[in-house]
């Protein structure tokens, strides 16, 4: 689809949201009953998480040509291992996936975007905090999983970006010299509090939506990281 294309559609699905939303939410309890009984709120959001992961610009087949350039370690997914992820998950597709280990701890698949944008973020941002705080690097991230079928926490309709391997939670941080910083138990740490600070303002930086253990209750143990289509920090 084109750029053209693809803003016409996007706008098209948003009045509508907008519309339907704003009399859910705002709305009286006869403009609510109404847009209940009259606007296909599931089947627009439907329609629009369908539509998600073709919207995400970074994450264009050219992505995986700045992953080579970078260096970063791993492999593009096959069209062959996507469609037999998707087919497992149809409501929850991988776009440009790649497979991907170091920094990570553990091999994950994510979209080229979010391994663009994490390989990034620990070179030029994890990496300097963490040797100038503690005189070390940065050697591992341990996170708490990137794909899950699901939707947003507290919402009906909007799939979360975990769902497309487009977020990730990031949980510790483990150090050249064996120490491990971890989000649930050092967040508030004197030791190690303005570290995670700066980890999470740097995040703020590098992708759209970052969540902390100052953001709510589902965050307490870690920093949620995403390149979604929206820009929040918290």
């Amino acid at each position: 689809m084109s750029a053209p294309g693809r803003g016409r559609r996007l706008g098209l699905f948003a009045l509508l949201l907008t519309l339907g939303g704003s009399a859910l939410l705002v709305g009286s309890s006869g403009a609510r009953l109404w847009a209940e009984n009259h606007l296909p709120v599931g089947a627009l959001y439907a329609a629009f998480n369908r539509l998600r992961p073709q919207l995400n610009q970074a994450n264009g087949a050219e992505c995986f040509e700045r992953l080579r350039e970078l260096g970063v370690p791993g492999r593009p997914l096959s069209q062959e291992l996507m469609r037999r992820e998707n087919s497992r998950e149809r409501d929850c597709p991988i776009v440009n996936g790649f497979a991907m280990r170091w920094p990570l701890a553990e091999k994950r698949y994510v979209t080229c975007a979010l391994a663009e944008a994490l390989y990034r973020f620990y070179q030029v941002d994890l990496v300097p905090a963490s040797v100038r705080r503690y005189g070390q690097p940065v050697v591992w991230i341990e996170d708490a999983g990137v794909r899950s079928c699901r939707n947003m926490s507290g919402h009906r309709h909007l799939r979360s970006e975990h769902a497309y391997a487009n977020a990730i939670d990031l949980r510790a941080f483990v150090l050249g010299d064996g120490r491990t910083i971890e989000v649930a138990s050092h967040w508030d740490d004197p030791e190690h509090a303005a570290f995670l600070r700066e980890v999470a303002a740097a995040a703020c930086a590098r992708f759209h939506v970052v969540l902390t253990p100052d953001s709510n209750e589902d965050h307490q143990d870690h920093i949620h990281a995403d390149l979604g289509l929206w820009k929040h920090c918290e």
